[in-house]
């Protein structure tokens, strides 16, 4: 017995001698191939090539984390909106909402991303569906092709457990109305500003509409031109919050020519 203990701690004395010798097998960082060194580069203007190029990796996680490093550095990756909207269409859930969450953070028009986001939250896989919802919270904006979403998760989902939290968050917008602003509707105009985050909404005129506003008004916002190579970005999403404000001050739907691109 005394023996076999001597040997044992000799062959432990042995391999802390050689451990601190050994290799480090944890590899590189993630953005480390793409040409970022520490992670105070992630935060740069200057990298969101780089950022863009990790968003077309191969794994998941690269994904993911590329998306987050553009959503904080928001407005200034703009460029990347082309790629992140390639990645609504992943297989992994979550990259498509990190997705959606960076194309939101650079202040891409939501009403274009309500499709992805619809997309996860009525997805054929409850871990999807849970985490499309979580994303709608976190995200802040009220689009009535999600909410239309939620309710149906809410009302019979086959997963009994993602039914009071789809309707945790329908409680959540309804709330939210009420406190910001409630929905003008009346007999000459139906609102629901497309698109419009409820921030954006709260700041729209709220007027009774009790006489009939035969005023015409045209909206054009253009991002893309045939003939010049710089995109006029948000010029849609401003186009779209100008029309929630004409229909604010009574104008009728169909006395609004709204032209984009």
């Amino acid at each position: 017995m005394i023996k076999n203990t001597s040997s044992v701690s000799s062959v432990l004395i042995i391999l802390l001698l050689i451990a601190p010798t050994l290799p480090s097998c944890s590899g590189p960082s993630w953005y480390q191939p793409y040409g970022m060194n520490t992670q105070e580069e992630l935060t740069r203007v200057t990298s969101v090539p780089k950022l863009i190029k990790a968003l077309g990796d191969k794994n998941a996680d690269t994904k993911i984390k590329a998306s987050k490093a553009l959503s904080k550095i928001g407005y200034a990756a703009r460029e990347a909106a082309p790629a992140l909207e390639k990645l609504q269409g992943d297989k992994n859930p979550v990259v498509r909402v990190a997705a959606i969450e960076a194309l939101v953070a650079i202040g891409v028009d939501r009403q274009e991303i309500a499709a992805g986001l619809v997309s996860v939250i009525l997805s054929n896989n409850a871990n999807a569906r849970k985490i499309g919802i979580y994303a709608h919270r976190r995200l802040g904006y009220v689009n009535e092709d999600t909410l239309d979403a939620l309710k149906t998760v809410a009302e019979g989902d086959p997963h009994k457990k993602l039914r009071p939290l789809a309707a945790e968050v329908v409680r959540e917008i309804a709330i939210q109305r009420v406190k910001m602003k409630k929905p003008v509707t009346t007999r000459f105009t139906a609102r629901s500003d497309e698109g419009l985050s409820v921030q954006q909404t709260a700041l729209l005129p709220d007027i009774d509409c009790k006489t009939k506003n035969d005023d015409l008004a045209i909206v054009i916002g253009i991002e893309n031109y045939q003939n010049v190579a710089q995109k006029s970005d948000y010029s849609r999403n401003d186009a779209n919050l100008i029309r929630g404000v004409l229909r604010s001050l009574c104008f009728q739907d169909r006395n609004i020519e709204f032209l984009v691109d």
